[in-house]
């Protein structure tokens, strides 16, 4: 479980990265919050799983396409390499 929590902390630091425009990255918990399911929910969506009902992936990519979210590469590829 503490692996679990150091990787969601380095994802999150990640995600709080400043762009070159001065302005923070919007982060996958901002979109899970709007479009009122976990943060799992949002992650399962991203990644096209199954276990995730018709009407919830439909909200939650229009949740994402509203807000203009666009995945931050640097949190993404921490999380493949297994941190």
């Amino acid at each position: 479980m503490a692996r679990a929590s150091k990787r969601t902390q380095l994802l999150q630091a990640a995600a709080a990265i400043v762009n070159e425009q001065g302005s923070e990255y919007l982060t996958l918990d901002a979109v899970a919050k709007k479009a009122g399911v976990s943060m799992s929910t949002v992650s399962r969506v991203m990644n096209n799983h199954p276990a995730v009902l018709p009407e919830t992936r439909s909200k939650v990519l229009s949740v994402m396409k509203e807000l203009d979210y666009i995945p931050n590469q640097l949190a993404r590829g921490l999380s493949s390499n297994g941190f």
